[in-house]
């Protein structure tokens, strides 16, 4: 054989082989075309039939949220509960719910038949109550049952005297499987919805799997062309797929997609021979027909075709290869995405990459991103489908404002969308141009939203200052028109009196304008802060009584306090600020209600949920006049009245409730009212306050040889109170409703040698009062007995004759466990100081105090009212004059001192620093009391860090002054 023929036939061994591979490599090609194919079938049902089902159970929580809008409308237009009783019951029957629930920020809940309880609803609750969004969650009722509920935020209210801030629906999980169960693939396959985490929240099938971690099942599984890691990150992240495993010797599919909302997933598992039955025989037939006669074709073509085309695919390849890449660069540093459509089919040829930054689709979305495009909220043409892109003719085009959603986020964004019907050649081909507008869109709208907020500003500035600008002028000129009177009569004393009264009424009207004006600029300019110190509940309470129960008397009306479940009286919080929201209540409760009329308040507080803080609740209650609807949404509006007959003639600012709302958000509470025409308001105001740790003396009671006592009161209510606030703190207290039964129980203690050693009476009781029980126990009981007086009434006039009577003491209305353990130390501790009777000019007579004020008339103010006290002043008018005064006066010659704020040379601060700071021997003693026109918490604080012992405003209270001083005074001693 020649070496020719040795090249030819070595060359045709060759080529032989090589076209054996190549048909082997087509061959196979084919077959794992086929395998694709068989996929992307397979995926496509499960895709579908899981589709169905979390259309149906986003279509259930759609309606189940509309259901709760319309029956929240309803209730908040019509107030009454009767009629969302009503249409629940009717909802139950239609759509098989178990209840409707209102619930709280903090998860408690009640039902439309009244049972109360608390619903653990986990992290996601927070996009309810944070986030303002409608969810779907489940939790936990009492008794452990497992629930769904579909919840939607709600204007804050109440129900059956339940505040609330949601609104939710309840199904228990057995009917949600029903309602959700899918009878595709014979039954056998399964579904679930689950957390990101891998929890299993519902099963479609069985309710044995709740619960179990989806996670812990694919650990031990063996997936095809992808990895447990992989899966775990889809799921994790939202994603769409469907992969192939074999687990226990059991072939499936797995198949999850988002659900749509709060990160939820559908997870189906399929059995393999279930999906691709019919679809693997058809596989297998096609394999051996196409394989004969595809290698015979093969076989014949692929030398020819090979060597004739090699050199042109190549060369052509490598210029799509750079075109290719040169747009992938183009594309990918731009928010324009482009998208390429094959006419009639719809079919996408070509979509840049980019499509999956800015619509946030994941590769798995990108195999039927046309379907993805068609999910548009069309703008400028709400009824425009994608199937209209026929109606574009070849070489014309369109351009369309859209909506769309991001596939992760969920975040809205806006586009152009351009859209051209081209031709080349014989192909036709629609062009798709998305221009991301979503950044433009929001500058827009940011600026109309700045400028509809500058002009609200302007027009309420323009409001304000004409509301303020009356409001101060009235009682201005009632002072102004005043003082010609008083030159015209000023012999007539009588008349001089009278005037003085009006021109004081008057005075403080104005002064209170001018507060609540400033405190109102101060909330609205963000300027507002809390001066958070440790105070008593007690006290608190004390302080609004002493100033509400003069105003309530003058009127006739009965004004009762009442105090439950209280755990806490020690707290850290703005005691002022609080006081000041109460009072503010009160003193409209007082305005507009009538002559003899009736007013309470109840402070409760409310079971503990979150460590050292504890929730108090003031609920105040009159049966004035009370408020329209309408006008109820406006009340907290600044110089907002209702304006009718019977609130006319009441002179009322219009910013004390806008305070009260302000203040209320500033320390995170709520405030709710409730109110109807004639028939009265109840406001209810939440605070949360930090407990401040006390110890507890646990001896208090053995020490002072209390193991029993009797508390008489005609109102249970009071009685109960009483007895709960002192159960736990070891001393054992019964109660008696009247005086006739608390002699009776006395009697018989002593009979039965179980003596009360201390008795709570009533002041004012039907039948046998307070002084008369006292008369009667004391014939027979013995001397250790201690009895004290419990009332809301100034006891001073009666103090006498309650002695003699054998009272021993007097303990304020409500009661408070502290103020009754300073009582008893006062009656019982002979170390403890007693209150001894005595007038304020006896304890401040003879002293002489140095005062540093730079305007005239105000020192000569100050310097009248103090020597109606006995008391001697020296005056400076800045600083440094003060602090040099006083360094040059021996020990004890000034008793104390008053420091204006603002002064020229020095202000009050710095004088009162180099005060504390000099050589003299009562340097860091002597009491200095700040006087300004400034009254913010922020003021006070400044002047306690600069060593000052008290705080007072001006202009000056005659009476707050004297107690004021009184109080420093007697603390120095």
């Amino acid at each position: 054989m020649s070496m020719r023929e040795k090249r030819k036939k070595w060359y045709m061994v060759m080529t032989g082989i090589f076209m054996i591979a190549i048909l082997f490599g087509l061959f196979m090609k084919y077959i794992s075309f086929i395998g694709e194919t068989l996929d992307k079938e397979v995926a496509s049902q499960l895709s579908e039939v899981y589709g169905q089902i979390n259309t149906q159970f986003n279509e259930m929580s759609e309606e189940n949220w509309n259901l709760l809008n319309d029956g929240m409308l309803a209730y908040e237009l019509s107030g009454s509960e009767a009629l969302l009783d009503s249409y629940v019951e009717q909802l139950k029957k239609q759509w098989h719910f178990n209840q409707w629930f209102f619930v709280d920020e903090n998860g408690s809940y009640i039902d439309t038949e009244g049972k109360r309880g608390y619903l653990n609803l986990g992290k996601d609750f927070s996009l309810l109550t944070n986030g303002q969004e409608q969810i779907v969650v489940d939790g936990t009722l009492a008794g452990s049952e497992s629930v769904m509920l579909f919840a939607i935020p709600a204007t804050k209210g109440t129900y059956k005297g339940f505040a609330f801030s949601a609104a939710a629906l309840v199904y228990d999980k057995a009917s949600m499987r029903q309602a959700l169960h899918n009878k595709a693939y014979e039954g056998k396959a399964d579904c679930f919805l689950l957390y990101p985490d891998g929890r299993m929240l519902l099963s479609m099938q069985d309710e044995t799997e709740e619960n179990k971690n989806l996670y812990t099942l694919l650990r031990k599984v063996k997936f095809e062309n992808t990895t447990y890691e992989e899966v775990h990150e889809q799921i994790h992240g939202g994603e769409s797929a469907t992969w192939r495993y074999v687990g226990e010797k059991k072939k499936k599919y797995l198949y999850y997609q988002p659900v749509g909302f709060q990160n939820w997933m559908l997870v189906g598992l399929v059995p393999q021979n279930v999906v691709g039955r019919y679809v693997e025989q058809v596989l297998r037939q096609t394999i051996v027909l196409t394989s004969l006669s595809f290698g015979v074709v093969v076989a014949l073509m692929a030398g020819l075709l090979y060597t004739r085309n090699r050199r042109t695919i190549t060369r052509k390849n490598q210029e799509i290869a750079y075109r290719e890449q040169i747009f992938e660069l183009l594309s990918s540093n731009t928010f324009n995405m482009f998208v390429v459509i094959e006419p009639g089919t719809n079919q996408i040829e070509y979509a840049s990459s980019n499509i999956k930054r800015i619509l946030g689709f994941s590769d798995e979305d990108m195999k039927d991103t046309f379907s993805l495009l068609k999910k548009a909220e069309y703008i400028d043409h709400p009824d425009l489908k994608w199937e209209d892109l026929e109606n574009i003719p070849v070489g014309g085009n369109r351009t369309l404002e859209t909506a769309r959603r991001h596939a992760k986020t969920g975040e809205k964004l806006w586009f152009d969308e351009l859209v051209y019907h081209v031709k080349i050649g014989e192909v036709e081909r629609y062009i798709v141009l998305l221009q991301d507008k979503t950044k433009e869109r929001e500058d827009k709208r940011n600026l109309k939203i700045a400028l509809d907020v500058a002009k609200a500003a302007n027009e309420s500035k323009s409001a304000f200052l004409s509301n303020v600008s009356h409001d101060i002028r009235t009682p201005m000129n009632v002072i102004i028109g005043f003082m010609p009177l008083l030159q015209r009569d000023a012999e007539n004393a009588d008349k001089v009196r009278e005037y003085a009264q009006k021109i004081n009424a008057s005075s403080c009207h104005l002064l209170g304008l001018i507060n609540d004006v400033l405190d109102m600029s101060k909330i609205e300019s963000g300027k507002t802060s809390l001066n958070i110190r440790e105070f008593h509940l007690a006290n608190l309470i004390d302080e609004v009584s002493m100033l509400i129960r003069p105003q309530a008397a003058a009127k006739k009306q009965e004004f009762d306090i009442y105090v439950r479940d209280i755990r806490y009286e020690n707290l850290l919080g703005d005691s002022m600020k609080i006081s000041q929201i109460i009072v503010n209540i009160l003193s409209n409760a007082v305005k507009y209600t009538f002559i003899g009329g009736k007013i309470e308040m109840r402070v409760q507080q409310l079971p503990q949920t979150t460590k050292n803080i504890v929730t108090t609740q003031f609920v105040i209650s009159d049966n004035g006049v009370g408020m329209s609807e309408e006008y109820q949404k406006r009340i907290f509006e600044p110089f907002s009245r209702e304006e009718n007959a019977k609130t006319s003639k009441v002179r009322g600012t219009g910013l004390g409730m806008p305070i009260v709302k302000n203040l209320v958000d500033v320390m995170g509470g709520s405030i709710s009212i409730s109110s109807k025409p004639g028939e009265g308001s109840t406001f209810v105001i939440e605070l949360g306050i930090r407990i401040c740790e006390e110890e507890v003396d646990a001896e208090f009671w053995t020490k002072h040889h209390l193991f029993r006592g009797l508390v008489v009161d005609d109102d249970k209510d009071i009685c109960d109170n009483v007895v709960d606030a002192v159960r736990h703190s070891g001393l054992e207290v019964e109660y008696a409703l009247s005086g006739e039964e608390a002699v009776e129980k006395v009697k018989l203690s002593r009979e039965q040698h179980r003596e009360y050693n201390v008795v709570l009476l009533d002041w004012k009781m039907p039948g046998m009062d307070g002084l008369e029980t006292a008369r009667q126990i004391r014939k027979f009981a013995s001397e250790e007995l201690s009895i004290l007086i419990l009332s809301a009434y100034d006891w001073s006039h009666i103090e006498m004759e309650a002695r003699d009577a054998g009272i021993d003491g007097f303990l304020s209305k409500p009661f408070f466990l502290s103020n009754f353990k300073k009582t008893v130390e006062q009656i019982h501790d002979a170390d403890t100081a007693k209150i001894t009777a005595g007038n304020s000019e006896s304890r401040m007579k003879g002293k002489r105090f140095l005062v540093a004020e730079d305007y005239a008339l105000n020192a000569e103010i100050l310097v009248g009212i103090l020597e109606m006290y006995g008391v001697s002043c020296d005056v400076c008018e800045n600083g440094m004059e003060v602090s040099r005064k006083f360094e040059n006066t021996d020990p004890g010659y000034y008793s104390l001192i008053l420091m204006d704020i603002q002064m020229p040379v020095m202000n009050g601060y710095e004088a009162t620093r180099r005060i504390r700071e000099s050589s003299h021997p009562e340097a860091t003693s002597i009491p200095i009391v700040a006087m300004s026109a400034n009254a913010f918490a922020e003021d006070v604080q400044e002047a306690t860090a600069a060593g000052m012992n008290a705080y007072l405003t001006k202009p000056v209270n005659a009476a707050l002054l004297e107690s004021t001083l009184v109080e420093v005074l007697e603390g120095r001693s």
